[in-house]
């Protein structure tokens, strides 16, 4: 079994990555899926903390907005560390228990935003680095989360530049072009990819 994390900056394409694999019958972890779980269970700890500690991200249903929940945090660096501090290890489990079900000769993509940040690259057998250009990521910005840039860059400069990331990668996937360029990339990432199992 081969387990590879990808990861890259806000709105590189990281999910367009993942998808391509997946279609090539890669198994798939969304680590931003496995949030969106934790967020809508109401029963569970994490849930309740955020509630709790972030009342203003909470909408009149009861239900964690991410839009709220981001404007807060993304304004107060240590509202954000709060918040990382209650769902990452809910997140990380998840992550581990998935990882232990992947059967022998497969290749397993874990799609994780905040690899290096959370100190999760040794848990795989390499890293993959999606790379795009400030002007591409901010026509996406724009486009796919209806965000300014300045708030898109206030997300991608909390965290590690991506010139560090792409020195402790194993792969690097260019992200600028069409979802056609992107997919013979993926392509040429995947004959590689296989050459771990």
């Amino acid at each position: 079994m081969a387990v590879f994390a990808l990861t890259g900056d806000f709105c590189s394409g990281k999910s367009s990555v993942a998808a391509l694999l997946k279609k090539k019958k890669a198994a798939v972890f969304d680590c931003d899926r496995a949030v969106h779980a934790v967020y809508r269970d109401k029963s569970g700890t994490v849930y309740k903390s955020i509630v709790r500690r972030f009342k203003g991200a909470v909408t009149p249903a009861g239900n964690i907005s991410r839009r709220r929940l981001g404007a807060i945090v993304f304004a107060d660096p240590s509202k954000l560390d709060c918040l990382e501090k209650i769902v990452h290890p809910a997140v990380i489990g998840r992550l581990k228990a998935w990882i232990a079900q992947r059967k022998k000769n497969t290749i397993a993509i874990a799609e994780v935003p905040l690899l290096f940040e959370a100190g999760l690259s040794k848990m795989f057998t390499g890293v993959i680095v999606v790379k795009s250009s400030s002007d591409v990521i901010k026509k996406r910005a724009l486009s796919k989360r209806g965000i300014g840039f300045d708030r898109a860059l206030q997300r991608i400069n909390r965290y590690m530049p991506i010139r560090e990331k792409i020195k402790q990668a194993d792969f690097v996937v260019e992200n600028d072009g069409t979802l056609a360029q992107l997919a013979k990339s993926v392509d040429r990432l995947w004959k590689s990819l296989q050459t771990f199992v």
